[in-house]
């Protein structure tokens, strides 16, 4: 594989880091120039919240590009509506079951949490919006409509589901959240291909930040 298709391959996730790290970089700007006055700079709920805005366009982009130029897409099969229901409310009783082995295993005694700790930290409103529609949207077009699709330009099906929810688990920065999001990551990709187009995988990532938040609301 030559270095312009390693590129071509990347660039989804290329793109929504660049920007992150942008955006985290003015806000902490702003704050440091602002202080208490800019407190949302240094939400990193918002900030996330944000950046995934900011790359919608790129990624919209990089998405219609694909699918007109790819000769055999994903066949999408139509589901009945329990299908997309039952997506939803896995993604929450996995992201609960993954939690609670986690917490039996005391993973979160071994490795910092703090990112996700953060996240959890921000308005209710902002969560709610953020972590549990936008962010999740983003994600999903970056690693299963873009990332996978193209992995698939090169791999067989099962390598590919295998490489996109390990970078999937990378990604998020911390082994915590490797380790939980690395299970999660193929089930959504399972989805992706059972149904042929995002919306089961999304609906499962909702479910999994929703109880999330939920759960830190009603804690809390």
């Amino acid at each position: 594989m030559n270095g312009r298709k390693i590129v071509r391959i990347l660039s989804p996730l290329m793109v929504h880091f660049g920007i992150t790290l942008a955006v985290a970089f003015l806000g902490s700007y702003l704050y440091l120039m602002l202080g208490p006055e800019a407190a949302l700079a240094a939400d990193t709920t918002f900030l996330t919240t944000v950046a995934s805005l900011c790359c919608i366009p790129a990624l919209l982009s990089m998405w219609k590009r694909d699918h007109e130029l790819r000769d055999s897409m994903v066949e999408v099969t139509k589901r009945p509506w329990w299908f997309y229901s039952f997506a939803l409310l896995s993604g929450a009783a996995v992201s609960v079951g993954m939690s609670a082995v986690m917490n039996m295993a005391r993973i979160t005694d071994l490795f910092s949490n703090q990112v996700q700790e953060e996240l959890l930290s921000s308005n209710i409103l902002i969560q709610g919006v953020g972590l549990c529609f936008i962010i999740p949207a983003v994600e999903e077009l970056v690693f299963r409509g873009l990332f996978y699709q193209r992995l698939k330009e090169y791999f067989t099906r099962f390598p590919a589901m295998l490489l996109v929810s390990l970078v999937f688990a990378l990604y998020h920065g911390n082994p915590v959240q490797m380790i939980y999001a690395f299970p999660l990551g193929l089930i959504m990709v399972w989805f992706y291909e059972e149904c042929g187009s995002l919306r089961a995988p999304l609906l499962f990532h909702i479910g999994a930040n929703l109880i999330s938040v939920i759960l830190e609301y009603l804690a809390g």
